[in-house]
């Protein structure tokens, strides 16, 4: 009995060894970021090929003070000079060259430029690399990470887009919980996307972060906490339709019935060709009859 206990655990501990081993092979793309002093990328063949070049410039440009030197006619006198001239411009424009290909602020600064590019055209894979890249060059540019973040965002990858933001919250990036309420909310984490959005809250009072609370505290069942939420949003765009449209039908959920009714003549006014006025009318015409009722049954008892 005891034999048999002590090869299931064993197997159970080699079995756990293999999944550890498995799950940091797949995140190892994330790992690469969170210590990006493990990836070194310079392009070395082409410095090697922009070094050459020089060499050879060097070695053109002797050549041709050697031979200027033997003319002693005053031709030599005028093209001396002028060779020396054109040979020492090649030769300061590659060693610019290649300063501007060994600099890693420009080096990364071009590979976010491409990151961006290839996310505009939906090649996903092209601008995660890129800017993986930038983040090896340029390991302490915050502005890497939310951007790899909102790559991973839009390719509904949510799982390293958690990653990053929350790597980007412990470097004081206040901004990242956004996205990452966000990517919370992509992954069906309802508490945890509320959480997010509340902190975000307190860093931006705005509109579009208290709705898509809103509508997370309605997914929750807390009508009441959207409503308030739908509610502050009402104080930065008082006649804003799609706001008073959401006020008006958490309205009604929540039985305020005066609040709804004036919602209901400003959406009237801003935006008389909305589809929904009929419906809202109807629902607060329903709940008004059931108020009513209510009131008469409680004076009946």
């Amino acid at each position: 009995m005891n034999m048999n206990l002590d090869l299931i655990l064993g197997i159970l501990f080699w079995l756990g060894i293999l999944g550890l081993l498995g799950l940091l092979w797949r995140k190892w793309s994330i790992l690469k970021l969170i210590n990006p002093k493990l990836v070194v990328d310079i392009n070395q063949q082409e410095v090697k090929h922009k070094l050459v070049q020089m060499r050879l410039m060097r070695s053109a440009r002797s050549f041709v003070q050697t031979l200027t030197k033997k003319i002693s006619t005053p031709v030599s006198k005028i093209t001396k000079p002028n060779a020396n001239k054109y040979w020492q411009g090649l030769e300061n424009k590659l060693v610019a060259e290649i300063e501007h290909k060994l600099s890693p602020q420009v080096a990364a600064t071009e590979l976010k430029s491409k990151s961006i590019k290839a996310l505009k055209e939906g090649n996903y894979e092209s601008s995660e690399q890129y800017l993986l890249d930038a983040i090896a060059k340029e390991p302490g540019r915050l502005e890497f990470y939310q951007s790899l973040a909102e790559v991973y965002l839009a390719k509904r990858d949510f799982e390293p887009a958690r990653e990053v933001l929350e790597y980007l919250i412990t470097k004081g990036d206040n901004t990242a919980y956004l996205n990452l309420a966000r990517a919370n909310l992509g992954q069906g984490l309802l508490n945890e996307a509320r959480a997010a959005f509340e902190q975000s809250l307190e860093f931006n009072n705005s509109l579009e972060i208290r709705l898509e609370l809103a509508h997370v505290l309605e997914d929750l069942g807390d009508s009441e906490g959207a409503l308030v939420q739908v509610s502050a949003a009402l104080q930065l765009e008082s006649n804003n339709p799609k706001v008073l449209d959401f006020f008006i039908e958490l309205s009604i959920v929540n039985g305020r019935l005066i609040e709804a009714s004036e919602a209901l003549n400003r959406l009237k006014t801003t935006n008389p060709d909305n589809q929904k006025i009929a419906d809202f009318a109807q629902a607060i015409r329903a709940l008004t009859n059931r108020q009513r009722n209510k009131k008469m049954t409680i004076k009946k008892l």
